[in-house]
């Protein structure tokens, strides 16, 4: 098995690296490492372009993780095995996805102080997030307060790290919820996390931004509850804190909505 190497993990806001093509199987692309994001790490798949030789190029479309290697679908004619890339990333579109990834881990901690809400299944959406909730307490003055101090935390910039933990430091920690923790094999010993500082710490091998005020702001729809104690709460990303309430718009349909791993 070859050890892949995930630049985002040390640098989430490379825009460019330099590889080699280890292997091609139909369009997917194994590259020796990679600074795309894959899309079972707590985000979507990043996109963007591979380029080798005098001008060839083709677009990425998707990325995931198979027996240790990272692979690249691609559109187009594949790069040789062995070839030399230099991948480039969409960067509106991965700064999107570091702001989202951060805002929903900010939402969800939130949720759970206020009135210990559990996150059963958040879904991206074209312009933002819709997350699941477990609780017996949902209300418009729920949503009203979320947002306030959602968007109050996002003014003051407050500070995002990830870094590695112990399991035994991991398990010392008031922040992360004892549940994340006893869905890990026994044996992971070290796991990776997300902090925003005094607010949140999660198990979590995504991309975030390195400050909340890189988010801008943060708009709450009224809830939709189809069974008892789950309701659906839509979340949209603004360029900054939101003047006006997403409360009275119907609540949205997109078809290009997709899982978003935890």
């Amino acid at each position: 098995m070859v050890s892949r190497v995930g630049l985002y993990l040390d640098d989430p806001y490379a825009r460019s690296f330099e590889a080699r093509v280890l292997d091609v199987k139909g369009d997917r692309v194994a590259l020796d490492r990679t600074a795309f994001c894959p899309g079972e790490l707590g985000q979507m798949s990043d996109r963007g372009w591979l380029k080798w030789g005098a001008a060839d190029k083709a677009n990425v479309a998707d990325v995931r993780t198979d027996e240790g290697l990272f692979w690249h679908r691609v559109a187009g004619d594949p790069p040789p095995v062995g070839a030399a890339i230099t991948g480039e990333l969409d960067w509106t579109y991965r700064h999107r996805m570091m702001r989202t990834h951060t805002a929903f881990h900010l939402l969800s901690a939130l949720t759970f102080y206020l009135c210990g809400a559990q996150t059963v299944r958040p879904r991206v959406l074209s312009t933002g997030l819709r997350v699941v909730f477990k609780t017996d307490c949902m209300s418009d003055h729920l949503i009203n307060d979320l947002e306030k101090r959602a968007n109050e935390a996002i003014a003051a910039d407050v500070p995002v790290y990830t870094y590695l933990l112990s399991r035994d430091e991991a398990r010392e920690s008031p922040l992360l919820h004892p549940l994340k923790l006893s869905l890990l094999p026994r044996d992971i010993e070290t796991v990776r996390v997300m902090e925003i500082e005094g607010i949140a710490l999660d198990i979590d091998t995504g991309t975030h931004v390195r400050s909340l005020r890189e988010i801008g702001g943060v708009q709450i729809a009224r809830p939709r509850s189809e069974n008892e104690g789950f309701h659906h709460v839509e979340f949209r990303l603004t360029a900054k804190a939101p003047t006006k309430t997403l409360r009275a718009l119907p609540f949205m349909k997109d078809k290009g909505d997709q899982p978003f791993a935890m």
